[in-house]
C-alpha cells in the first residue's frame, strides 16, 4: 500500500479509498507521494478524476512524461476527457515561430478548460513557466467550428471583426473574412 503524506503536519493518508485522498486534497497544500512503479500514477489520477467533480491539472517533471500520461490515463478511465498541454518545443532565443499545429494545440487545450471540456489536463512544468493569455483574450479572439454545426452569422461577424479580421466580399489574403451563402 502506498502511503500519501501530508508535509505540513506528517500525517499519512491511506490511498486505499481515493475518495479520502481527495477530500484531504486542499488549495495551498503540498503532498508528496512515492512514484507508483509502471502505470500506476496513470491509474491514480484517473481514479481521482473519476471522483472529482473538477478538472485535475498535472504537473509533470517533463514533456515526455506528460504525454504518457496523456496517453495512459484514458486506458484506464476511456470517458475522461484528457488532454495535453504542449511544451514550445522552441527556446527563448531562437529565431522562429513555434510550429501552427503546437500553437494550434495550446490554444485548443486553454479552450477545453476555459470552457470545462476537460477533466484532466497534463502540463510539463518547463510549460507551466510561460506566461498565457487572460481567459477574456481568449474568449475574445479563438473561434471553434466543427462541420455541420450552426452558426449564429451575426455572433460570428461581431467576433471576427473583435478579432481584428476585416470583412471584405472576397477573401486575397490573410486577416480577412467573407460570410457566403444562407
Amino acid at each position: 500500500m502506498t502511503t500519501l503524506t501530508d508535509t505540513e503536519t506528517q500525517t499519512p493518508l491511506s490511498l486505499s479509498s481515493t475518495g479520502q485522498v481527495l477530500k484531504a486534497l486542499k488549495p495551498g497544500q503540498r503532498y508528496t507521494q512515492a512514484l507508483p512503479p509502471g502505470s500506476g500514477d496513470a491509474w491514480l489520477i484517473a481514479d481521482l478524476a473519476a471522483k472529482s467533480a473538477k478538472p485535475l491539472v498535472i504537473m509533470c517533471a517533463d514533456p515526455l512524461d506528460a504525454l504518457r500520461l496523456a496517453d495512459e490515463i484514458p486506458l484506464f478511465a476511456p470517458t475522461l476527457r484528457v488532454r495535453q498541454f504542449p511544451d514550445w518545443e522552441t527556446l527563448a532565443y531562437d529565431g522562429f515561430s513555434p510550429h501552427e499545429d503546437l500553437v494550434s494545440s495550446r490554444l485548443q487545450a486553454m479552450n477545453a478548460l476555459l470552457h470545462a471540456s476537460v477533466d484532466v489536463l497534463t502540463v510539463p512544468v518547463t510549460t507551466a513557466l510561460y506566461r498565457l493569455p487572460p481567459p477574456s483574450f481568449l474568449a475574445a479572439y479563438t473561434f471553434s467550428f466543427k462541420q455541420g454545426e450552426k452558426l449564429n452569422e451575426a455572433q460570428l461577424r461581431e467576433q471576427m471583426i473583435l478579432a481584428n479580421y476585416s470583412h471584405v466580399t472576397q477573401v486575397t489574403a490573410p486577416g480577412e473574412f467573407c460570410i457566403r451563402g444562407g
